[in-house]
């Protein structure tokens, strides 16, 4: 009897996460991993310049295309804002903009009611993309001297 009561609630464990692990992959936009979503082409990380992605609706899409420019004093890089993914539900934009203002940008996106998420391998392409710029430097500093 214990046997079967333990066996029943793995089951419904077992059950529940792949309810989840699919949530992830074929809910709506809002909840969706962004890897299933996102491509590669979609990303542009490099020292000074990131990419975020924003959870847009149809009541706040106006509100994000005449604002997201203004949102973080002049850095976010003009027109950089695109559509890459729709569903019932709203639509995903990425924009570029320079990463010392991405906190000024977040708040200013929450206080429009838009909910801005980075994506997952942005930190990582980051911190290559800087330990290949310091590495470059070095690498010019050590060619001088040898």
């Amino acid at each position: 009897d214990e046997q079967l009561r333990q066996h029943a609630a793995e089951a419904t464990s077992k059950r529940a996460d792949a309810a989840a692990l699919g949530k992830k992959f074929t809910g709506p936009l809002a909840t969706r991993d962004l890897n299933a979503v996102i491509e590669e082409d979609h990303v542009l990380e490099t020292e000074h310049i990131s990419t975020l992605f924003a959870n847009i609706t149809q009541s706040n899409k106006q509100a994000w295309l005449a604002g997201y420019e203004r949102w973080a004093q002049g850095f976010v890089v003009p027109r950089s804002s695109r559509c890459v993914a729709s569903d019932a539900t709203g639509e995903i934009w990425s924009v570029h903009l320079f990463r010392r203002v991405k906190d000024a940008f977040v708040t200013s996106a929450r206080e429009a009611g838009i909910v801005v998420r980075e994506h997952p391998s942005s930190a990582a392409l980051a911190e290559a993309a800087l330990a290949a710029a310091n590495g470059q430097a070095a690498d010019g500093d050590d060619g001088g001297t040898s």
